[in-house]
């Protein structure tokens, strides 16, 4: 009987979490009890997009900035690794609007969002009916016409699939 997503991410956060529980009971080889990429391999077949929310967005470019220069120094650990950190994020993972970072400038912004590639990570999200909504006919108004419709539209559909334009 096949597993449904949500019962396969539980099984490897369950599984994760007792071989971190061992590795803190033990303090030698760290190394031989970490998940080994063949153990993680059936769950990684799936090609699954995590959609982080409610946390901006101009932190991600960053911790992306940060992995990649680790990367170099720490590549022994993650032998499987074949691209850069940045890339596996930027490849994978969607980024939601709510709440969005705000800057005087907007060419901030703007150079966030570039640096994200949000052409093709990042979804507009309302947040609505909270009191501190983000209005879609308002927000990212000094955004490019094509930007905004990747954003307000495409990326969505990617990421949904086709499903979320049909009718109900």
């Amino acid at each position: 009987m096949a597993m449904s997503v949500e019962a396969r991410s539980q099984t490897v956060i369950e599984t994760l979490g007792e071989r971190l529980a061992r590795l803190r009971a033990i303090d030698t080889d760290v190394h031989n009890d970490l998940p080994s990429y063949n153990e993680l391999k059936p769950f990684l077949a799936k090609q699954w997009h995590p959609w982080l929310e409610h946390g901006g967005i101009c932190w991600a470019p960053s911790v992306m900035w940060r992995l990649d220069c680790l990367y170099p120094a720490l590549k022994v650990e993650v032998p499987h690794l074949k691209r850069l950190p940045s890339e596996y994020i930027l490849s994978n993972c969607y980024f939601s609007t709510q709440p969005i970072e705000e800057p005087d400038n907007h060419d901030h912004l703007l150079q966030m969002f570039e640096m994200l590639h949000a052409e093709k990570t990042v979804i507009f999200a309302s947040d609505y009916p909270h009191w501190d909504f983000d209005n879609p006919l308002t927000a990212f108004s000094f955004f490019p016409s094509h930007l905004k419709r990747r954003i307000f539209v495409d990326n969505v559909v990617d990421f949904y699939g086709p499903r979320v334009l049909a009718p109900y």
